[in-house]
This record gives structure tokens, sequence and C-alpha cells, in this order.
């Protein structure tokens, strides 16, 4: 059973860095984030009794969406930069952004007090890639 889960576990790690690239740490931490978020937008549900299957399964299949644009902005620079990882980062600290803005609203929206400095420095990020449209 043992020598099953290794060989599962590494063909997992080879398709990963197939698909999101060899270095998955800022993944990682956006995996996190995005799991934080749902958890506190289930919280929020709950808290105003609006916890619907239909509102959580749009969302989880955005982010599922969200990692699939991961993996096209990964192929362009694998195809196009060489593999720099560029355009895959840029694209990961835009959501990242996106999801921890949504963390802070959704605890404000449960009373708790927001740092404003954090909240900034996530605004700055998010206007600087709204900027720069298709």
């Amino acid at each position: 059973m043992k020598e099953l889960f290794k060989i599962i576990y590494s063909i997992w790690g080879v398709v990963c860095a197939f698909l999101f690239g060899a270095d998955n740490t800022v993944i990682l931490y956006l995996a996190f984030v995005m799991s934080i978020d749902i958890i506190c937008g289930w919280i929020v549900a709950i808290k105003n009794k609006e916890l619907n299957s239909k509102k959580s399964f749009l969302g989880l299949s955005k982010k599922f969406m969200v990692l699939g644009i991961i993996i096209i902005a990964h192929f362009v620079d694998v195809i196009f930069l060489e593999g720099v990882n560029a355009l895959r980062n840029m694209v990961i600290f835009y959501y990242f952004a996106n999801e921890a803005l949504s963390i802070l609203e959704n605890c404000g929206k449960l009373g708790l007090v927001l740092p404003k400095a954090l909240k900034n420095i996530l605004l700055q990020i998010k206007e600087q890639n709204d900027d720069e449209d298709f």
C-alpha cells in the first residue's frame, strides 16, 4: 500500500510540474489563500443564512478555471519565453491579490477590523494588473 501511495504521489508531482512549472511555491501560496477564501465565504454565507450549493459550486468552478489560466500562462512561458515563468507568476500574483482582497472583504462582512496597509497594497497590485487590458 505504501508503494502504491508513493507511485501515485510521484505521478501527481510530475503532472503538476508539467502543468504549472517546476517551482510551485507561489502556486501553493495561491492554493492556500484560495482555500481560506472558500472557507471565509462559507462562514459569511452561514452567518447571513445564504449558504447555497449552486453558488458554492460556481465559486469552486471559478477557482479551477483560475488554475486553468495559470496553466495556459505557464505554457506561454515555456513556448515563447523559454520557461522563465514571468507571465505565470504575474497571473498568480494577480489572482493572489484578488483572493486576498476577497478574504478581507469577507472578514469585513463578519465585522473584523481590517489592516489598511495590507488592503492598500493588495488594491495597488490589483489596479496595476487591471491597467494591462488584453
